[in-house]
């Protein structure tokens, strides 16, 4: 165990100096290094506490897990919302932390363990776990909520998506889990040999987490939905299904049902003509302009006409362009991933898994079967 804390704290400090000397740093780069910071001070004092050396200072790394989730959690928000602005009201998720840290601070001055019972002690590690998991749940929602965002503005969202980022919120959850049964069991006394295994497994699992967020974070390109990021995140947001009846939901943008029909078959005709949707950076902004119509009008035709996100319909005619290449271009000259780059898709992946769930097959056995009704 004493090996896996060093390694873990040795690659702690080796992602923050990286982070710390990385050339042009964003507001986000700067929170990360703060969530390392932090990170580096917990693993620690752990480690210290195998040499018997500075005990006391495991108050002041348990403490800390109170600042985890928030900075962690604010890191997401300042990744995928540019026009993301730190208020007064963010310091209130600092408060646990805050009141933990003044409880603890005289006694660690003076070199001890804060004489609590082992039902306090249970007790603070609950809430410590307990504010694990909401700040976990908080971060999902904002990567889903950037998500809705993407496929309302944007033809190809995979560039947008921050999957490596789910995975270390569900890998923080999974160690919860861990944490809590190793908690439950240390409570009832069970079997100190299962607690010294979910120790091991917890300690591996957040070496494999630092790693991750350590290489991710160090590459991350910005996210946000470029030229629709301060229009999309707005308080009058538009372009999130919320739930609200169409009327009320583009009740600002002045369109009558019979414009938006009309507009709708301006649309079409526009796409089967022009075919803009052959660029693979379209996105909704420079669609409405091409037809002189602002952002929102044509997120209400798109959303309200046709009742699919933009990201949909766009790549519904992608799709039908393969299709129709498939059928009656030259399939034999053209490799299928080439056919699908040139109507616009911009990876083979997100091409198969969109070409299926258009047509209930994936593209070779649709080839397969066009060829045979030839």
């Amino acid at each position: 165990m004493k090996n896996l804390f060093f390694f873990s704290l040795s690659i702690t400090f080796f992602f923050l100096i990286l982070l710390i000397s990385k050339k042009e740093k964003a507001n986000y780069d700067r929170v990360l290094i703060i969530w390392f910071s932090i990170t580096f001070l917990q693993v620690a004092t752990f480690y210290l506490e195998y040499f018997k050396q500075f005990i006391y200072l495991l108050e002041l790394g348990s403490a800390l897990v109170f600042l985890s989730g928030p900075i962690l959690w604010l890191y997401s928000l300042m990744l995928v919302n540019q026009s993301y602005k730190l208020s007064w009201g963010y310091f209130i998720h600092l408060l646990p932390f805050a009141l933990n840290f003044l409880f603890i601070i005289p006694f660690v001055a003076q070199g001890t363990l804060v004489p609590l019972s082992d039902f306090t002690r249970t007790l603070i590690t609950v809430g410590k776990l307990t504010s694990i998991i909401f700040y976990c749940l908080a971060i999902l929602k904002s990567l889903n909520r950037h998500k809705a965002i993407a496929r309302q503005n944007l033809s190809n969202v995979e560039s947008t998506h921050l999957k490596w980022l789910r995975f270390v919120v569900y890998g923080i959850l999974l160690i919860w889990v861990i944490g809590f049964i190793s908690e439950v069991v240390l409570w009832s006394n069970i079997n100190s040999t299962i607690i010294w295994q979910g120790d091991l497994i917890v300690n591996s699992a957040v070496s494999i987490l630092i790693l991750t967020i350590g290489y991710y974070g160090f590459i991350q390109a910005p996210v946000f939905v470029k030229n629709e990021a301060k229009l999309n995140f707005s308080k009058d947001n538009n372009y999130i299904d919320n739930g609200l009846p169409q009327n009320d939901k583009y009740g600002k943008s002045g369109l009558t049902p019979t414009q938006i029909l009309e507009y709708s078959k301006a649309l079409e005709d526009y796409m089967v003509g022009e075919k803009p949707f052959k660029d693979p950076n379209l996105s909704l902004g420079e669609l409405a302009k091409q037809l002189n119509l602002s952002a929102n009008q044509m997120s209400q035709v798109i959303n309200v006409h046709f009742d699919i996100s933009f990201y949909e319909y766009v790549n519904g005619y992608r799709v039908e362009e393969v299709i129709k290449l498939m059928k009656y271009g030259s399939i034999d000259q053209l490799t299928i991933l080439a056919i699908a780059l040139d109507a616009g898709f911009n990876s083979k992946a997100t091409f198969n898994r969109y070409f299926k769930k258009h047509t209930g097959l994936t593209p070779t056995d649709f080839l397969k079967n066009s060829k045979q009704t030839r």
